[in-house]
């Protein structure tokens, strides 16, 4: 007896994983989305509902399907899709017998070894170890691995290719140098660099029926331009380089799956690697040095401004006198050429070595902050005085 779904928006949950749900984390690859089970944060992308037979995703309006793939032995997933109502196949589910079933195909279906329940907070879903070997979303990843496109073939359009990512089994066909038989339809081979040119290896894929070729160092890192030499209008499917560690990576989970990993190749939004390392130079470089000089002239004058200012602690020990006018002697000063102000009796005087007076606030300043010359005469107050002069006010000092 069919068990009615719950009205509204609702959670597929497992009771395997505690709080984990039915997600959609990739709406990249589009038909289709990709599905996993995720922790439940209450989100749309997590949020079912039930639509004439329809499993429906409220954020991308994505219907859960089970698509077989008879190009490669024992495949099934289980995935979104953007597929029409009337056109789709394997995207009506029913309840039956206690469990989540697809009506096209009944022996296909999201089992529980007891039987689900449905609430309105959730419908209960798990999958047998049977099912789970052939559900490819439960294994996905989402990484994204950056490569270099050959200098041969034909170049990777906006759609990209999709395909099965396939390596050669036997350590002799690991290089890829001679065609071997093709493991499904739709593969991309994954070989290593060396033993033959890398359009020996390209040509030997393309006549196994591959439709992309992803080609690996395994002991050097970087990325390589693969270059041809020759006429190379005969290949018609793209490939591209990457770096050892990426090499490694895809090998690793190519060889952890049971079913062949499905890929896409996409074009690069970014510039050829070679135009943008030149580009880094030109433009980096200039600012670079502009910025090396720029910061050296700073220090240099700073170094400088430290050099034409007097110590505040030198200046400190100066000496100071408190002025009387009825001891101003004939040729004093009686006012101070820095502030131009009058002397009054009792201001505070300081006396530099050429012998010249200021206030003291006033000359203090000057020196530490200014120069330190002597406002009147230029003397450098922290050079050292003769002992022989006679003068009272030197004009200069060699």
């Amino acid at each position: 007896m069919s068990t009615p779904f719950p009205e509204g928006w609702f959670y597929i949950e497992s009771p395997s994983h505690h709080q984990h749900v039915l997600t959609v984390v990739s709406m990249s690859f589009q038909p289709p989305a990709r599905i996993e089970l995720r922790p439940n944060t209450q989100g749309d992308h997590q949020l079912w509902s039930y639509d004439r037979g329809f499993l429906v995703n409220k954020l991308s309006g994505c219907v859960l399907a089970v698509k077989k793939m008879p190009h490669c032995e024992g495949q099934c997933i289980v995935q979104a899709t953007r597929l029409k109502y009337d056109e789709a196949i394997g995207q009506r589910w029913t309840w039956k017998e206690g469990y989540l079933r697809l009506e096209s195909y009944p022996e296909y279906g999201l089992d529980d070894q007891t039987v689900p329940r449905v609430t309105k907070e959730a419908c209960i879903w798990h999958c047998v170890d049977e099912i789970t070997q052939r559900i490819t979303c439960t294994k996905a990843t989402n990484e994204t691995y950056i490569d270099r496109i050959a200098a041969f073939g034909p170049r990777l359009t906006e759609e990209g290719v999709k395909g099965y990512l396939v390596a050669p089994h036997s350590e002799d066909q690991r290089y890829g140098c001679v065609p071997i038989p093709a493991p499904c339809e739709h593969w991309i081979a994954l070989i290593e660099r060396g033993e033959c040119s890398f359009i020996d290896k390209v040509r030997a894929m393309q006549e196994s029926g591959a439709i992309a070729v992803v080609v690996g160092d395994r002991y050097y890192n970087g990325w390589v331009t693969m270059y041809a030499p020759g006429d190379v209008s005969d290949v018609h499917i793209p490939s591209v380089f990457v770096a050892q560690h990426q090499y490694q990576a895809l090998l690793h989970l190519s060889e952890s799956f049971k079913q062949p990993m499905m890929v896409r190749m996409v074009k690069d939004d970014m510039l050829t690697w070679p135009l943008l390392d030149m580009l880094l130079v030109v433009v980096l470089s200039p600012a670079v040095m502009m910025l090396f000089i720029y910061l050296t002239w700073r220090l240099r004058q700073r170094q400088r401004r430290k050099q034409e200012l007097a110590p505040t602690d030198y200046v400190t020990r100066l000496p100071m006198r408190t002025f009387r006018r009825e001891k101003l002697k004939e040729g004093d000063h009686a006012e101070c050429a820095i502030c131009l102000e009058d002397y009054v009796d009792d201001d505070t005087l300081r006396v530099l070595p050429c012998k010249h007076e200021f206030h003291a606030v006033c000359v203090d300043a000057w020196l530490t902050s200014h120069k330190k010359f002597c406002p009147i005469c230029k003397f450098d107050i922290c050079r050292k005085v003769p002992g022989s002069t006679n003068e009272r006010t030197p004009l200069l000092y060699a």
